[in-house]
Order: C-alpha cells, then structure tokens, then sequence
C-alpha cells in the first residue's frame, strides 16, 4: 500500500520512478538555506541623500556610478559629498547596512564684502 501511494504522489509532482519501489531514491539540490543567505549576502540597498537648500548636487566619491536618489548599493561605508554654489560643502562618511535617507543641510557661505557689511 505505502509504495503504491509513493508512485501516486510521484506521478502528481511530475516525476518519475526509475527504479523498484523497495529502494532509495537519492536527492541532489542545495540546502535552502545556503541559497538564503548568499541572496541576502548579494542584496542591494537604497541610499537617498535629501538636500536644504534644494537642487544641491550628491556625490558618492568612492564609486564610479553617478549618484541618484534611491540608487542601489551594497553594504559598506561611503563617501558622500554634498555641495552648491555659494554654500560650504559636507562631506561625510556613511556606514550603508540596510536601506537609508540622509538629511543633509549646507551652511551659506558668507563672501568678505558681506562681512564687512555686517560689522559696519
């Protein structure tokens, strides 16, 4: 009875039986598990760099890709530069381990002719 219902579930997963029912049938795939964590090893993760003022450009300076917002990385740390005319630029070191939204805020930049406008 037991063999009989081993070939009736054989025959509905689409396989078949090759050899007597009284012996082994030998499994050869990867453990699940392997595959799970080399996928999450490969994973990419977002970074996104949001910007005051506005319209500031984002480098990531130890990458070739040019940056975009959400772009896909892998973990790790980088580099990112933050700038716009007229502001101080920010650079900074980020530690990427999962997906991440930076604030970043420039400083104006005061000129000397506006200095010395101020202390006058």
């Amino acid at each position: 009875m037991k063999s009989y219902i081993a070939i009736i579930a054989l025959v509905l997963t689409g396989c078949t039986l090759t050899n007597t029912p009284n012996e082994t049938v030998e499994k050869k795939s990867t453990p699940i598990k392997k595959q799970i964590i080399e996928t999450v090893k490969n994973e990419s993760i977002s970074l996104t760099v949001l910007t005051n003022p506005s319209g500031s450009q984002v480098k990531v300076m130890n990458i070739k890709p040019k940056y975009y917002p959400g772009m896909e990385l892998k973990k790790g740390k980088y580099d990112v530069l933050v700038t716009k005319l007229g502001f101080k630029p920010k650079r900074m070191w980020i530690d990427i381990t999962k997906a991440i939204v930076i604030h970043a805020t420039l400083v104006e930049e005061i000129s000397n002719d506006e200095s010395l406008m101020k202390i006058i």
